[in-house]
């Protein structure tokens, strides 16, 4: 866990503030002005949308540089924060010693502050680079651009081979953790 929360939390961080760059790029290319001159507006146009795309590739190839290195790391991750909240859950219910119960509670908190943290930022990239392309892709005028655009694949962070992280991870989660913890609680 403790190298969830030195190492992948901090490239997570540095990955959603890469996509904070790209709304200010969005802006310059929506805020293209209105001339007279068609030609000149498609060419502004068109050297605003390489802008973007040399930016959203970057980006990319940091994820995919991210993924690559921490392919093993979301399956375990994922399976750890369940675990010991899980654990941690079933010790404050069967335990008769305060101060084990204070330590489940202390361990729950930082367990789940730590997931809530990776699963949010994880989904957040995602939903984000969507929303960033869509938006970007509809205040287009040229058709070439709009196509250009609609080639660029959402951004996403892999939990594990199939799999990436959304927003619908963390409700999953918490639903087969309160399952376990009853199974074992009535076991």
């Amino acid at each position: 866990m403790m190298v969830i929360t030195c190492t992948v939390i901090p490239a997570l961080l540095i990955i959603h503030d890469g996509l904070a760059y790209l709304p200010r790029v969005v802006s310059k290319v929506i805020a293209l002005r209105t001339s007279h001159n068609a030609f000149k507006t498609a060419a502004e146009e068109n050297a605003r949308v390489t802008k973007f795309i040399e930016v959203y590739r970057a980006t990319e190839v940091l994820v995919t540089t991210f993924n690559a290195l921490s392919c093993d790391v979301g399956p375990v991750a994922q399976f750890a924060w369940m675990a010991i909240t899980t654990m941690g859950l079933v010790v404050i219910l069967r335990s008769n010693c305060w101060h084990e119960r204070i330590l489940a509670c202390f361990l729950i908190v930082v367990n789940v502050c730590t997931g809530v943290i990776y699963c949010h930022v994880s989904g957040s990239i995602h939903e984000k680079s969507k929303e960033i392309l869509l938006g970007l892709r509809r205040k287009c005028h040229v058709k070439y651009n709009q196509l250009r655009l609609k080639a660029l694949q959402p951004i996403k962070i892999y939990c594990g081979p199939l799999f990436y992280f959304d927003k619908s991870i963390f409700i999953s989660a918490v639903g087969a953790i309160q399952d376990t913890t009853i199974t074992i609680v009535l076991a």
